[in-house]
C-alpha cells in the first residue's frame, strides 16, 4: 500500500505494445484486459474464486493485477469540508493488454484440460468489470 488515502489522478496516453508487453510469466492460459479500466478489490477475489471453483485441486490461479489504490468517500448529507473522508474500498488500475489472471495445471492433466481452463476463464471475467479476452501461451 503506497498511500492510506490516494488522489484519483489523470489517464495518460501512450504507446503500448499490447499483449506482447504483458505476456504470461507463470501460466498456461491467461485473461487480459482489452481496455484500461479499473478493477475494485472484490471483483478479482470474485474472479479467482469462481476460477478456483472451476478448476478443482488441480488447477492454479496467479493474479496479476494488485488492488492498492485506496477510494474514499464521504457519507451521503455531508456538508463540505472537514477533511477528505474515509477509505471506501480499494481498487487497482488495468493497463490495456495487462494479464489480470494465469491459470495452470498441478499435474499434465487429461484430454479436456484446454477446455477447462477456457471455461474456468470465462467464468472469472465475467466478474471483471473491465472487457477481456483470452491469452494462450
Amino acid at each position: 500500500m503506497r498511500r492510506r488515502k490516494d488522489r484519483r489522478g489523470r489517464r495518460r496516453e501512450r504507446g503500448r505494445g499490447g499483449k506482447r508487453e504483458y505476456g504470461l510469466k507463470e501460466g498456461k492460459m491467461g485473461l487480459y484486459a482489452l481496455k484500461d479500466g479499473r478493477v475494485t478489490e472484490k471483483e478479482l477475489e470474485a474472479g479467482r474464486v469462481e476460477i478456483k471453483r472451476m478448476m478443482g485441486k488441480e488447477g492454479m490461479v496467479w493474479v496479476r493485477v494488485d488492488s492498492w489504490r485506496g477510494v474514499t468517500s464521504k457519507g451521503k448529507g455531508q456538508r463540505m469540508g472537514k477533511g477528505k473522508g474515509r477509505v471506501d474500498y480499494r481498487e487497482g488500475r488495468v493497463r490495456e493488454g495487462q494479464v489480470v489472471y494465469e491459470v495452470g495445471r498441478r499435474w499434465g492433466g487429461e484430454a479436456g484440460g484446454e477446455r477447462k481452463l477456457r471455461e474456468a476463464l470465462k467464468r472469472g471475467g465475467e466478474k471483471l468489470s473491465v472487457s477481456w479476452g483470452i491469452c494462450i501461451r
